[in-house]
């Protein structure tokens, strides 16, 4: 397979580097996140990338878009809902379980108010990340800390009325390569093993053009960062 990946911006992709800088790939274009319920196609062979309006509150989002993840297993594998669960164990990596069997499938969730991700993965691991972009009073430090002195200098570079932006931007990449690798939060380091490929995300309705109100999206995340990192299991 031919690995599609999309341009995250010079910031998330070298905060991406930085975080993976093994084989790491990105592409020319932005890969689309499709509205759930609704069609979804593959972003890329066996990965899939879902948009879920969720309530406010986390734990009920939690469980929105788990049941949203294991409706679209249900779709693509042809198989019965009862048949499919997710263990929503905090602090682990989400397992995919078929008839109770554990599965190699990657997923990861991410979530802003209203609004939640899901990406799936059916041939290895996979991470997505979704950020607000907000001022941060400390931003010289945490992305000192956790980004890398290459980020934090082009940050300290990039104008103030564009910093919150690529902040998230590249936090998104650092947070979804973390999570693809199942890897905790840690300060920045020079290296970190593993390939992977990577894609911001874009949020369909907005490619679409279309408003909040016709896709039952909140403003809110067509106007968030979101970023996607996944890795191709060598059988």
């Amino acid at each position: 397979m031919k690995p599609v990946t999309l341009r995250a911006g010079n910031l998330a992709a070298t905060a991406a580097t930085n975080a993976n800088t093994s084989n790491t790939a990105h592409s020319e274009r932005p890969l689309i996140a499709s509205r759930w319920p609704g069609h979804v196609a593959p972003i890329a062979e066996g990965l899939y990338v879902i948009a879920v309006p969720t309530a406010a509150q986390r734990e009920s989002a939690r469980l929105q878009v788990r049941q949203a993840l294991r409706e679209l297993l249900a779709q693509v594998l042809e198989r019965e809902l009862h048949t499919i669960s997710i263990d929503n164990q905090r602090g682990q990596a989400p397992q995919i379980f078929l008839d109770g069997v554990p599965q190699a499938f990657g997923c990861s969730f991410s979530y802003t108010d209203h609004t939640a991700l899901a990406a799936l993965h059916l041939h290895g691991a996979v991470g997505v990340d979704m950020m607000l972009p907000s001022e941060m009073p400390d931003w010289q430090a945490v992305a000192h800390d956790y980004l890398g002195p290459s980020v934090a200098a082009t940050l300290a570079a990039t104008p103030p009325a564009q910093r919150a932006r690529a902040f998230s931007d590249a936090w998104c990449a650092l947070e979804a390569t973390l999570k693809c690798h199942g890897e905790a939060l840690s300060e920045w380091h020079a290296a970190r093993s593993g390939a992977a490929l990577h894609a911001a995300l874009t949020i369909a309705p907005l490619c679409a053009s279309l408003s909040p109100a016709a896709c039952n999206l909140p403003q809110v995340a067509l106007e968030a960062s979101a970023h996607l990192v996944w890795q191709i299991r060598l059988y």
